[in-house]
């Protein structure tokens, strides 16, 4: 039967059965390349979307937290504000608004009219005329004396009417003796005059310079900050993987809304390039194939000048915009090469430490937050944009930057 079988066999059957032993699948290199470059681009356009959507999301986050700490301060701030107006109608017609009654109001502007009357020379009558050639001085000193005449007359009288009620009664003998204390704590009190007066306007002008070169000396500012950085090539889009910038900064305070840095930061950046992006020399890419994509990771030193102006207050915080140029030191360059028909003896990579100096080759533009801990520290929150000048990098590529630089800083006395 087994003989009978294998007779009755197919012969198409035998034919591709056949066939299917003897052939040999021979391995091409070009076509594994193709695959993996294929699945290498779907990830990459995944990774891309996502790197978007991440983004967005931080940039919403950060507004939405600085919009509402605004509006918080602003509450705030309106609460304060018809408190004192509420505290201010409830106070009684006949006291000002620091609790002082009429009497205190009515005395101060006696008081500054004595002070008026003894800087200011009155016109002596006609008769007088030894009284007019005394000084000013010497009616202040004879004023004095007179002052000093009613303050005794006083301190007599009192003290003899304390003595008369301690013979009539004991127990007044001892609010006597407060009598008698209270005359010495009284004959301590100088008069005012205009010696006086003039003595303490001097004083206060021979120190007001030093207070304003103590606010001078406090205008410098030094922070530390950090952040992540989205970059890419040609226009603010296409993102590849976010790097990040770490460095420091001193501001100078020219007037209270108004200030210049200057700083460095060490920057980590991430981006992709298509080939006519993309421009290394001329010459270097073998047999004159370009590659579809280039993917770069630099390191860099970025030497950033701005100007701060603070544009709206609050309690302990402000919001200001800031404006700028930077400068780029290419420390470190790392190229990657892929091609859509990848043939042996391309160029896949290009790696060098360069050091090259592009001077003024981007500008910034920036809105941020400041929230003051104390009157030396604060946190400032700053999102910005890095818009190229021109051309940066071994490959000449128009860099874009976008993201969130977090500060801590100290002003320095």
């Amino acid at each position: 039967m087994s003989k009978q079988n294998n007779n009755n066999s197919d012969p198409l059957e035998d034919f591709f059965r056949k066939k299917s032993q003897d052939y040999n699948i021979e391995y091409r290199e070009e076509d594994w390349e193709k695959l993996e470059a294929r699945l290498d681009k779907a990830d990459q356009i995944h990774q891309q979307r996502r790197n978007r959507w991440i983004a967005a999301a931080v940039i919403a986050l950060l507004f939405a937290v600085l919009s509402y700490i605004t509006y918080d301060q602003q509450v705030k701030i309106n609460k304060l504000t018809n408190q004192l107006n509420s505290k201010e109608q409830l106070s009684p017609p006949g006291k000002s608004p620091s609790g002082e009654g009429p009497n205190t109001v009515k005395d101060e502007k006696h008081h500054n009219q004595i002070v008026e009357e003894h800087e200011q020379p009155t016109n002596p009558p006609p008769t007088t005329e030894k009284k007019q050639l005394k000084s000013q001085d010497g009616l202040a000193l004879d004023d004095e004396q007179k002052s000093k005449k009613t303050d005794q007359t006083n301190k007599q009288k009192l003290a003899i009417s304390a003595k008369d009620f301690a013979e009539k009664d004991p127990q007044v003998a001892k609010i006597s003796t407060g009598f008698n204390d209270l005359s010495l704590s009284i004959s301590t009190i100088e008069p005012i005059s205009s010696n006086t007066m003039t003595h303490k306007r001097s004083s206060n002008q021979a120190s007001s310079p030093n207070l304003q070169n103590s606010r001078q000396s406090s205008r410098f500012t030094f922070g530390f900050l950090a952040g992540p950085d989205l970059s890419t090539v040609g226009s603010i889009s296409n993102f590849h993987s976010p790097g990040y910038k770490l460095g420091a900064s001193i501001e100078y305070d020219i007037t209270q809304n108004l200030a210049v840095s200057v700083g460095i930061q060490r920057t980590t950046v991430h981006y992709r390039a298509s080939g006519n992006q993309y421009s290394p020399p001329q010459g270097y890419w073998s047999y004159g194939v370009v590659p579809n994509e280039t993917v770069g990771t630099c390191i860099l030193l970025d030497i950033p000048v701005n100007v701060k102006y603070n544009f709206m207050f609050f309690k302990n915080s402000r919001l200001y915009a800031s404006a700028g140029l930077s400068s780029y030191i290419m420390l470190d360059e790392d190229y990657q090469f892929n091609y859509t028909n990848y043939q042996p003896g391309l160029k896949k990579r290009w790696h060098q430490r360069t050091g090259t100096v592009h001077w003024i080759s981007n500008a910034t533009l920036s809105v941020g937050y400041e929230l003051d801990f104390t009157d030396k520290l604060s946190l400032r929150a700053q999102p910005f944009v890095k818009v190229p000048l021109k051309k940066v990098g071994w490959a000449n590529v128009s860099l874009y930057s976008l993201g969130s630089m977090f500060s801590i800083n100290y002003k320095i006395n």
